[in-house]
């Protein structure tokens, strides 16, 4: 918050009355608590970046299992089950969407993020060991390189990305607490969306809880390439289009038509599950998942890297919160007096 800018009070000319600014009083109080929650917060990343220090990579194959595992290895995925991220359309392993909605007021306006969404696929990491890392993302704190790729909502974004989009956003209806599926029509530039993604052949750093095995009750969401794949597989048989026609008219509405390319789609993604992790199983050591209370973080920066990271902004924190809060209390205590006239 600047205070040179939003810290002013309106004085009369022709009187002794003083007007005070009340959405700046607010944001001032706003700023006053947001400092206190950086404060708080620089503690917890200063346990992380204490964390990355005090544990050593370890090797897949001979790592702890059941303990808090460092590894350092490359993606491997097969090309026929890469996902489609739904914002920039490239071929990944794993998704992660921000999604921020323009805040205006009298003076200012700002982007506040009020949802995100993950793929929830897993991916298999391999450091040359002669063993691999099942690892998924979803929960994990990210570090990743660059700022993401952005997307507007507005009346530009092209059919095919809004497409994509929408099906990630019904994919996690359930997720979502302030972004409706309806919302993902909107062409008014209010909302924007960022995109976080980890390829196929990078090189990743990953911290968390090493689990033992395999177990893998949970089906895996439907990816939108499949849910394509089984929507036309649907369309094309008669006996599908028969099962699937729940009013018996002989003609598959779009409900009927949705309704069909999941259940088929589901189908699909669980035979391939059975398969594929039937024939990874014997080299996979470690599956990593978010587990409480143990960090879970993903970067593909080094380490050193993510430590630089985690340091610049465990000091912004630990600093500029107390800065923050402390100039807004003094702020509020020169007028005080002017706040108890106003009312």
């Amino acid at each position: 918050m600047n205070l040179g800018y939003a810290a002013h009070i309106l004085m009369s000319a022709t009187s002794s009355e003083v007007r005070v600014d009340l959405e700046l009083v607010v944001y001032t109080v706003v700023g006053f608590f947001a400092g206190i929650y950086f404060f708080l917060k620089g503690f917890r990343d200063l346990k992380t970046k204490r964390t990355v220090e005090d544990i050593p990579t370890s090797r897949i194959a001979t790592g702890a299992v059941g303990t808090d595992v460092e590894i350092s290895g490359k993606i491997v995925c097969d090309d026929d089950r890469l996902l489609t991220a739904p914002m920039s359309g490239d071929a990944c392993v794993f998704y992660a969407l921000e999604i921020e909605k323009l805040v205006r007021s009298r003076n200012s306006s700002r982007w506040v993020t009020i949802d995100t969404l993950h793929s929830d696929e897993g991916f298999y990491v391999e450091d040359g060991s002669g063993a691999n890392a099942l690892v998924f993302a979803e929960g994990a704190q990210i570090i990743q390189k660059g700022k993401g790729f952005v997307q507007h909502l507005d009346r530009f974004l092209r059919d095919e990305v809004r497409q994509r989009f929408k099906q990630a956003v019904a994919n996690n209806r359930k997720e979502l607490k302030k972004f409706d599926t309806d919302d993902a029509d909107s062409t008014s530039g209010k909302y924007r969306v960022t995109e976080k993604k980890f390829m196929a052949g990078e090189i990743v750093y990953i911290l968390g809880y090493a689990d033992s095995g395999l177990k893998l009750a949970a089906q895996r969401k439907l990816d939108f390439h499949t849910f394509l794949k089984a929507k036309k597989l649907v369309q094309k048989h008669p006996k599908l289009k028969q099962r699937f026609d729940r009013d018996k008219d002989g003609v598959l509405d779009p409900d009927e038509l949705e309704w069909g390319a999941k259940v088929i789609g589901q189908r699909m993604v669980d035979k391939y599950n059975r398969d594929q992790f039937a024939k990874l199983y014997s080299n996979t050591k470690m599956v990593f998942k978010k587990t409480e209370p143990s960090l879970f973080l993903i970067s593909n920066r080094k380490e050193e890297e993510v430590l630089g990271h985690l340091t610049l902004h465990t000091r912004l924190k630990l600093f500029g919160g107390p800065a923050l809060s402390i100039g807004c209390a003094v702020y509020l205590i020169m007028i005080y007096e002017d706040i108890l006239k106003f009312f």
